[in-house]
Parts: C-alpha cells; sequence; structure tokens
C-alpha cells in the first residue's frame, strides 16, 4: 500500500470513528512529504514532537481540507471503497507535489553549486549555528579538495542533497568515521525547509552508512532550542541518550543510532 492510499484510509477511518493513533498520523506524514505530497499542516503535522501529539488528530483534519478531499469522505463507507478512487485522488495531490532531490557523493564538480549554497543560506545558517567566517568562503577551494582526499582515506562521507535543477538544497555528512561509528551532521537550505526534505535525507544517509559503508552505530548532536533539528533525529530513529553537551556556547543533547535496528 503506497502513502497516498493509507493517507485516505486514515482519513476514512477518522470519519468514521476508527481513531488512527497520533504517531502513526506523524509517520504517515512524514512519508506522505517524502514522497511528494505538500501542504502547510502536513509539513506541522510530520514535525510535531512527542509532547505535541495532542494536535496531531486536528492537523490531520486540516491536512484532509487542503488537499481537497474533504468532500468525497463523508460518503465513503468502508475503506475498500477507497480502491476505485485512489487514481483520481493521486491526480488531486500531484498538484500538490514538492521538487525531488538526489543524495550524491561529494565531488569535485560540485564546487561551485556547493558553494553558492553556504552564500546564499549563511545568514540563515548562522541563526542557529555558528557561522563559518569569511575565511571559509575565500579558501573554499583548497579546502573543498582536502575534504576530498580525506573522504578518499576513509575517514568521512560528505553527501549533498540535490534539487531537480541540479541546485544544491541541503548536505548530510558523516565525519570522525573509526571502529564501525560516525558522527552525522545535516543542513538544509531555507527554501527547502519544513517540507521533510532534511529527514528523508538524513534517512537515506543511514542506510547508505549501514549498507555501502558497513557502518553499525551513529551518532548527533542538536541544540536544545534546536527543535527542528531533534525532529529530524527522532523521526530518523535516532534516540536521545540523556547526556548534556555543550555546543558552542548552546546547550545541546547527544543522540545515537543503532543502524539495522530503526
Amino acid at each position: 500500500m503506497d502513502h497516498l492510499e493509507r493517507l485516505l484510509i486514515a482519513a476514512t477511518d477518522e470519519r468514521s470513528g476508527n481513531r488512527v493513533s497520533a504517531d502513526e498520523l506523524i509517520r504517515m506524514a512524514l512519508d506522505a512529504l517524502v514522497g511528494g505530497v505538500d501542504t502547510p499542516a502536513l509539513r506541522e503535522l510530520a514535525g510535531l514532537t512527542r509532547s505535541e501529539e495532542p494536535a496531531a488528530h486536528d492537523l490531520f483534519e486540516q491536512v484532509i481540507h487542503e488537499l481537497g478531499l474533504a468532500p468525497s469522505l463523508p460518503e465513503l463507507g468502508h475503506p475498500d471503497a477507497l480502491r476505485p478512487l485512489v487514481g483520481e485522488v493521486a491526480r488531486q495531490l500531484l498538484e500538490h507535489r514538492s521538487p525531488g532531490f538526489v543524495v550524491e557523493r561529494l565531488r569535485l564538480d560540485h564546487a561551485a553549486a556547493l558553494l553558492a549554497f553556504e552564500r546564499e543560506n549563511r545568514a540563515y545558517f548562522a541563526a542557529s549555528v555558528p557561522d563559518r567566517g569569511d575565511d571559509y568562503f575565500a579558501h573554499f577551494d583548497e579546502r573543498h579538495r582536502a575534504l576530498l582526499d580525506e573522504q578518499d582515506a576513509g575517514h568521512l562521507r560528505f553527501h549533498l542533497v540535490v534539487g531537480d535543477g541540479g541546485e544544491v538544497l541541503g548536505r548530510v555528512n558523516l565525519v570522525d568515521i573509526a571502529d564501525g561509528s560516525a558522527e552525522l551532521g545535516f543542513r538544509v537550505a531555507e527554501k527547502a525547509s519544513g517540507r521533510g526534505l532534511a529527514t528523508a535525507a538524513v534517512r537515506e544517509v543511514c542506510a547508505l552508512a549501514e549498507l555501502e559503508y558497513g557502518l553499525a552505530r551513529l551518532g548527533a548532536s542538536a541544540a536544545v532550542d534546536n527543535g527542528g533539528s531533534r525532529a529530524v533525529l527522532r523521526h530518523a530513529g535516532f534516540v536521545a541518550t540523556g547526556e548534556e553537551v555543550a555546543l558552542d556556547g548552546r546547550a545541546g543533547l547527544r543522540y545515537r543510532l543503532v543502524l539495522g535496528r530503526r
């Protein structure tokens, strides 16, 4: 069953009094975003934290209205009645598709697009993480080549999230690779934030870490006041360890993911 059908059946269950759990609604919203469906309420639903789960059902109702599905739902008596309508509703949902992306291993020819990404989002990133500084941009080419040398040596794995038009929308990095573990970090362009792209890209790199790089464990850190990053880690399967860390003067939390157990 694809994510579109799951969304429709959940809506029918909700209308018929068969309550769907908040956790399941959040997972379905995230899957729908990854699959290309996009509405404001869907993005908000997908980003809910555990303490915010009581708002899930009201947000799901908003999703149904934003997708234009509400008028047809009262006439559906049983989830099986959805089967003949899936094709038609899918065509409606295509109008809400968000741009696609691919995750690519960092290459030398990515330099120009990556530099543009960092320049365009410098102020946006600096609002939540320390600024890279002028030296980073002045010596970008040399640093880019040096990182590729480290990647070739197996010390790190850098990945770019590349949009349909070839623009860089984000990056997901694995550093400090040793003894079957690595540290994960990520950032996403301002224009691509809030639509599930970060979670989808992090999930994809986690799969690469396990299946291609042979890693068993990943660690990550996020500032306590960075709810977006913490939600991405949680939705990608990371678990808070309870360890508190300092992130450039800000209070942070440690997370871990045991690969193969997501």
